[in-house]
């Protein structure tokens, strides 16, 4: 059994984003205090196994989120860490002081400034996103890429790039795009993608990477 952290805030604003109240209006949620997180995990450590750590985006908490992850990987807990892949020196650290045992990326489309940029509506080099992208498949740590696959967003052949360029990866997961919550009002109209292309998606992605499905 796993528990989930949710840490607020982040410094994409993609507009399918189905956690954008904890990005943008983090305040109308009830702080949980970090000992009592602690202390919880402490009292079920016979049930609970591991802890994932997600947001918003977690790497951006830098220091205050390595020590959290200290005081939970001494309590004897597997972490795993989601990320958007933006702050690679702070995922290094984390990874050399063995601090996750499981990390999951979000490449969100093609690795292509234009292409990226017109989903997490803000100014960033996908060079960032590759060196992330690099150091996880060569860290040793277990680990998976995902895309979530919205229509106008993410085609066929941004799925083939993606792919080709994480052929040494361990996984990448393909989601189904969920209009039911997004960060853009006019999304929730958009019909997600038909399962038939989602499986040529996975056929596609499967000759380059161990790849699977997921559906929300």
């Amino acid at each position: 059994m796993t528990s989930v952290v949710f840490l607020p805030k982040c410094n994409f604003r993609c507009n399918f984003c189905h956690n954008h109240e904890l990005v943008l209006n983090d305040k109308k949620f009830e702080l949980v205090d970090k000992q009592a997180i602690l202390d919880f995990l402490k009292e079920n450590k016979e049930w609970i196994d591991g802890v994932t750590i997600t947001g918003g985006e977690p790497t951006i908490h830098n220091e205050a989120l390595y020590l959290f992850l200290k005081q939970i990987k001494n309590l004897g807990f597997f972490i795993k860490l989601d990320t958007n892949g933006t702050h690679p020196d702070v995922i290094n650290k984390f990874i050399d002081d063995g601090l996750v045992d499981y990390i999951a990326m979000d490449i969100k489309t093609a690795l292509v400034d234009d292409k990226y940029q017109n989903i997490i509506n803000v100014p960033i080099s996908v060079e960032i996103i590759k060196k992330t992208i690099d150091l996880i498949i060569k860290s040793g740590v277990d680990h998976e890429f995902r895309t979530t696959v919205v229509p106008g967003y993410v085609t066929l052949e941004d799925i083939e790039l993606i792919s080709k360029y994480i052929t040494s990866a361990k996984l990448y997961v393909l989601q189904q795009f969920n209009p039911k919550e997004t960060l853009e009002s006019g999304l929730k109209k958009l019909k997600p993608y038909d399962e038939s292309v989602l499986v040529e998606m996975v056929l596609v992605a499967s000759k380059s990477v161990n790849t699977k499905m997921r559906l929300r």
